[in-house]
């Protein structure tokens, strides 16, 4: 059970959180930092569910063979939050970037498909809604 997030990958431009790369997905705060009260740099665990190109085109051979590979695999990403709009972000960790970059999802070009499972910070560690998925 969890957080089930579908976002574009998109690429900030300046300094990441400490931890993160500049690739971040937007996550509503109504879904995740809000009840939750989760603070600044809080520690997201997740599952890749699916990942799909933005054209909506489909996935060739490569592509098919490295989400199936993919699929399941844990994403960790680091929280911060916006103190205008609607939006936090989810900046993908340095180590877990490599397991995206590698197979060549890169921002901008394809949507990322996660499913965010706990939160951990300040010695805390919260399941993210644990009796049924919820869609963000």
């Amino acid at each position: 059970m969890g957080l089930i997030l579908k976002d574009l990958l998109f690429e900030m431009i300046g300094k990441p959180p400490e931890g993160a790369t500049s690739n971040y997905l937007g996550v509503s705060k109504d879904y995740l930092s809000k009840p939750y009260k989760l603070p600044e740099r809080a520690v997201i665990s997740g599952k890749i569910l699916e990942i799909t190109k933005l054209t909506g085109m489909p996935l060739n051979e490569d592509e098919k063979k490295g989400m199936e590979e993919l699929r399941g695999m844990d994403l960790e990403f680091i929280l911060s939050l916006s103190y205008a709009g609607t939006n936090d972000y989810l900046y993908i960790s340095t180590d877990s970037w490599p397991i995206l970059r590698d197979w060549g999802i890169l921002p901008k070009y394809y949507y990322v498909s996660v499913n965010l499972i706990k939160a951990a910070y300040d010695g805390t560690v919260v399941d993210i809604y644990p009796k049924r998925d919820v869609q963000a």
